[in-house]
């Protein structure tokens, strides 16, 4: 859902470019969880 979302034509030719400029920095983090110990809420 998120992939079709951000390769979808409204956030190419719209969102992005008004969004990102906005975005002083951003950070992504992976982390592997094998037990399921973290819960989002």
């Amino acid at each position: 859902m998120k992939a079709k979302f951000y390769e979808g034509e409204l956030w190419k030719n719209e969102l992005a470019n008004l969004v990102m400029p906005m975005l002083e920095k951003y950070e992504v983090v992976v982390v592997e969880d094998p037990e399921g110990m973290i819960r989002w809420r």
